[in-house]
């Protein structure tokens, strides 16, 4: 997928995003109509939302919005198409800039999130998701091991707040898969109507439904209730804070490997120490390289090998587990949050630090970029 250079428009500034809710401050829901308007969606948890304009995106001759992403921070981005291209493009709303990052290609369908570490990721067809680094535009195709039955083009996918991919058709027919891998994590059933637009995950893990029609529900489980909207028709929903990786935070990035590419720190699981649910994961590896994670308590920047070390001494290493890439270039490894290699466990309210160090070609090393986590 080619860079694209940046291009601007105009955007009309339709009103002032309304204050979240106290009980939600730390997430700002916000939705992407047919016409590519902007909305805040306010009261999104409790009975009586509304739909407050914020911006008008621009949008060329015979372009479609498909889908929304948002930042921490509040950047927006779109997903959009035009015949059978399309192109991900950022809406600052409170400028009203618009600015284009990547292209995209392919059977494209619905659907747009953004990982804690930046990463976005959307739908090109039944089975096959893609990962997008939008500085870089550099992707990965995640092939899931089933397709979701059904499936119309109204199709959307977020991720949860493990990590895992959640897609749903417009048929209703909901799953969750592996970011890693693809691997089928399970089914559920998306409300009992047709016409689902759109979908979004809290920091609780509560999914949220946009249907063609503007209401939005809230899924619990298989529980479902409504939560009457502006009958809007919703393309798109986004959490300005991302469901899957509270209290973690990409500490540094990685050196390019021998594949071309800097090797990657992901998680599955949480932050929080009684569950003992972390697993690390890391990918774009050169093929059949062995290595190990590391762990520690401060940053640091070392120079080892090609790479650089983000953990500052004492570091300790997961060396009596060490990982082979294997064809795919991915290794994953379960944390054991009660034993870390000193023997000693994680404690809420600890501040650890993970990075995978990995043997690359000619004799050298390399590590991943690193991940800063605040457990609780």
């Amino acid at each position: 997928m080619a860079r694209m250079k940046p291009l601007t428009g105009t955007l009309l500034l339709a009103a002032a995003v309304a204050t979240a809710n106290a009980g939600r401050a730390q997430q700002q829901l916000f939705g992407l109509d047919q016409t590519g308007i902007i909305y805040e969606v306010v009261g999104y948890d409790l009975p009586g939302s509304t739909l407050v304009p914020v911006v008008q995106l621009a949008l060329g001759a015979n372009e479609t919005p498909l889908a929304l992403a948002a930042s921490p921070s509040g950047r927006l981005f779109v997903h959009t198409v035009s015949g059978s291209t399309g192109e991900i493009v950022e809406v600052d709303r409170t400028t009203g800039q618009r600015t284009a990052l990547c292209a995209t290609s392919g059977a494209l369908r619905d659907g747009l999130d953004r990982r804690f570490d930046g990463t976005l990721i959307f739908e090109i067809d039944s089975t096959d998701f893609v990962l997008l680094d939008p500085d870089s535009c550099a992707t990965t195709v995640v092939q899931a091991s089933t397709g979701l039955a059904g499936n119309s083009p109204f199709v959307s996918l977020a991720f949860d707040d493990r990590g895992r991919i959640v897609s749903v058709g417009g048929s209703g027919t909901s799953a969750r898969f592996d970011a890693l891998d693809g691997a089928l994590s399970g089914t559920f059933a998306a409300p009992m109507f047709d016409d689902v637009r759109a979908l979004e995950v809290d920091l609780d893990g509560t999914v949220y439904f946009a249907l063609v029609d503007g209401q939005i529900f809230a899924a619990g489980a298989q529980l479902f209730d409504v939560t009457p909207s502006n009958a809007v028709p919703l393309t798109g929903l986004a959490f300005t804070q991302p469901a899957d990786g509270q209290g973690m935070t990409i500490a540094c990035g990685g050196v390019s490997n021998s594949t071309g590419a800097a090797s990657t720190i992901e998680v599955l699981g949480n932050a929080v120490v009684s569950s003992d649910d972390f697993e690390l994961r890391s990918r774009s590896l050169p093929v059949g390289s062995f290595g190990y994670y590391l762990t520690g308590r401060a940053f640091g920047t070392t120079p080892v090998g090609s790479g650089v070390l983000c953990i500052a001494s004492p570091v300790q290493r997961y060396s009596n587990f060490v990982q082979n890439a294997g064809v795919g270039g991915m290794v994953r490894f379960e944390v054991d949050l009660t034993m870390l290699p000193n023997g000693s466990p994680v404690l809420a309210g600890e501040t650890h630090l993970f990075q995978y160090w990995h043997r690359d070609v000619g004799g050298t090393s390399n590590l991943s970029s690193a991940v800063e986590v605040l457990f609780r």
